[in-house]
């Protein structure tokens, strides 16, 4: 795992379209036009939810889990997030480094079971990141290099994003599968 910086993100971010505001969010302006929003039950394990929304992306691409803000009372969350950074070998804090870039070199249809190695190391540390800042309600987003597919990670919900019609079908089975409500519409409007 790589840490970057919020300019590091939207570089990497750039070549798929996908552009954050200044507060880290997906700019809207260039946010594909259909969405899927999902709300996690709050008995569901978040980290599972994440890997397994994680999948929807292509796979065998680098992924990119960005924090786009925190909270840091009480200090609890923080102190945990931390430690999973630091045992990766952040030498920074999230806010001076709220990219986390994984590798990814998995295939389709590869059998949870039949994971290199790398994968399965870099996938557990992804879906926990994300996990806990979905779990948190912390903002933020999980793309794919070179694809303009994404996950909005918000306030109590992960929003798929893409400008396939048939792709977000493929969200709305997976959210069902996952025990996700979904909505077409932002959840607390």
């Amino acid at each position: 795992m790589q840490f970057l910086t919020a300019e590091e993100c939207r570089l990497w971010l750039e070549p798929s379209g996908i552009e954050i505001d200044e507060y880290g969010r997906p700019a809207e302006s260039y946010t594909p036009p259909r969405n899927v929003f999902a709300l996690p039950d709050p008995k569901l394990s978040s980290p599972y939810v994440v890997r397994a929304a994680m999948d929807w992306l292509p796979v065998g691409r680098e992924r990119l889990v960005f924090v786009s803000a925190t909270i840091t009372y009480p200090p609890d969350l923080m102190i945990v997030f931390e430690a999973i950074r630091r045992g990766c070998g952040a030498s920074s804090e999230v806010v001076a480094t709220p990219g986390h870039l994984f590798v990814s070199t998995k295939t389709e249809d590869t059998d949870y079971d039949d994971r290199p190695a790398v994968d399965v190391f870099e996938e557990s540390i992804a879906m926990w990141i994300g996990g806990l800042a979905l779990e948190w309600t912390w903002p933020g987003l999980i793309a794919v290099k070179a694809c303009a597919e994404f996950i909005e990670l918000g306030d109590g919900y992960m929003r798929f994003v893409s400008p396939s019609a048939s792709r977000l079908e493929q969200a709305v089975g997976l959210s069902a599968q996952l025990g996700l409500r979904t909505l077409d519409r932002f959840p607390w409007s």
